[in-house]
Order: structure tokens, then sequence, then C-alpha cells
């Protein structure tokens, strides 16, 4: 119980929140950063090709992604993730079982 009230009293101080906050920015400039390193194939004979085309598809996709990543808010997440273990405790301790048991695996073997 005290680490379930250790994370209510991050989020109500929202040290948490802070934290993914930053790195959520961090991931979206970089990955703005990584579209607009994209080379995009200028039009030849005042036509686009296939390369322009896609290179264009793909920035706006990163772009997109980018976008999508800002919104995401730590609150509605939290309460999410709470209210899924609470209505399926059990599940919940096997894919941690399970998530554990991977991780020692890769840890092993290094």
């Amino acid at each position: 119980m005290d680490t379930i009230e250790n994370i209510n009293d991050m989020s109500k101080t929202n040290e948490c929140g802070a934290g993914f906050t930053r790195i959520k920015n961090r991931l979206a400039r970089n990955l703005r950063e990584v579209g607009e390193m994209i080379p995009v194939p200028r039009e030849i004979d005042g036509r686009s090709n296939d390369l322009s085309r896609i290179g264009n598809q793909i920035r706006g996709w990163i772009g997109d992604t980018a976008n999508s990543i800002e919104r995401v808010d730590p609150a509605k997440i939290k309460t999410e993730f709470t209210s899924k273990v609470q209505e399926n405790p059990g599940t919940s301790l096997l894919i941690a079982a399970a998530a554990g048991l991977l991780i020692g695996i890769v840890v092993r073997r290094r």
C-alpha cells in the first residue's frame, strides 16, 4: 500500500507529470528533427516523382506521430491503467510476472 500511496502523492504534487512531460516533448522534438532530415527529391520538369511523394508522406507520418505524442496526458494514462489493474488483478499479475521473466532472461544473457 505504501507504493500506491507514494504514486498518488507524486501525481498530486505533479512530480511524475513534469518528468513525463519533459520526455514526451523531447521525443516529439527529436521526431520532428528526423522528419526534417529526410531528403525529398526535387520535382522533375514540374512534375513530382514517386520518391518525392513518398518522402513527403513519411514526413507527414512523422509529424503526425510527434503531434500525437505531445497530446498524451499522463494523468489519463494513470487513471486508465489503475482502473484496468483493479478490474483484472489476476491478468495484471500474470503480465507483470511474464515481463519480469523476460527481463530476467535478457539481463542474464548479457
